[in-house]
């Protein structure tokens, strides 16, 4: 897998959160991996740390009257047809659709959005969980007031995440107020 960081990455605005939250203690793996494995399934695995574009957990401010939502790349191949029952809901692509389930496909990633656990912990288990299953080498946090998310129809609630897609594409993803809303800043080729 490429592992490439865009230009957009470069700006001010664009930044990973810390993965400590003041004095939080910094999930371990082995906690990344519990949370995964009981809230998406034994099949699914998180991504270790694959470097400064694939951290292995970010949290985002994406809806501003809920706790920061946690991500987590995952790999989730094997879980085709299980995640559906799970509760798991999928977040679509420009032109994708389908359930959770039918959005899985070979040889690529997932981006598991947790909601709804503690500010200073991956413990417990998450109010909802969102997918996105997409060929990607990096993601970001773009800031709530970056000029990126300015003129977006429907408008941003908060923070977004930006995909550095494999085609050379990037993917915005953020939450409209009602639910996740996606939207190609570049398309790749």
């Amino acid at each position: 897998m490429a592992n490439h960081v865009s230009a957009l990455a470069f700006c001010g605005l664009l930044a990973a959160l810390p993965l400590t939250s003041g004095a939080a203690p910094i999930p371990s793996q082995s906690q990344i991996d519990t949370l995964v494995g009981e809230t998406l399934g034994p099949s699914v695995n998180a991504v270790a740390d694959g470097g400064p574009g694939l951290p292995r957990y970010l949290r985002a401010s994406m809806n501003r009257r809920t706790a920061p939502v946690v991500l987590v790349p995952i790999t989730a191949d094997q879980a085709k047809g299980t995640l559906n029952a799970r509760g798991i809901k999928a977040i679509h692509a420009p032109g994708q659709s389908g359930d959770a389930d039918e959005i899985i496909g070979a040889n690529c990633l997932g981006l598991a959005f947790f909601h709804g656990l503690p500010a200073v912990s991956v413990a417990g288990k998450p109010s909802s969980v969102y997918l996105i299953y997409e060929c990607f080498s990096g993601y970001t946090r773009v800031a709530k007031k970056a000029t990126l998310l300015k003129y977006l129809k429907p408008h941003s609630d908060g923070d977004a995440i930006l995909l550095d897609l494999e085609s050379g594409g990037q993917l915005l993803i953020y939450w409209s107020g009602t639910g996740y809303s996606t939207k190609f800043v570049r398309k790749g080729g």
